[in-house]
């Protein structure tokens, strides 16, 4: 047991999403955007001022993920 004893230190944190208001200029953000809903687009629009996109092919090519909730999703019971 004494040699597992911490003493836990916080010296500090941050929250990213309040890194980009300490720019002036944010040039490119995630390949996301696409997919984003009304509310969360409002939100980069209020929050991070960015008002114009510009959609850009992925560099990694089309995705190839197959989704299938018949096979892909399981709910079990609790127990």
């Amino acid at each position: 047991m004494n040699k597992n004893k911490v003493i836990g230190l916080n010296c500090g944190e941050f929250s990213f999403a309040e890194v980009p208001h300490e720019f002036e200029l944010i040039l490119g953000v995630s390949g996301t955007l696409k997919t984003l809903s009304d509310s969360e687009k409002k939100i980069i629009s209020d929050a991070y001022k960015i008002e114009n996109f510009t959609y850009s092919p992925s560099v990694y090519g089309d995705s190839n993920l197959i989704f299938d909730e018949r096979q892909d999703i399981k709910i079990l019971a609790e127990d």
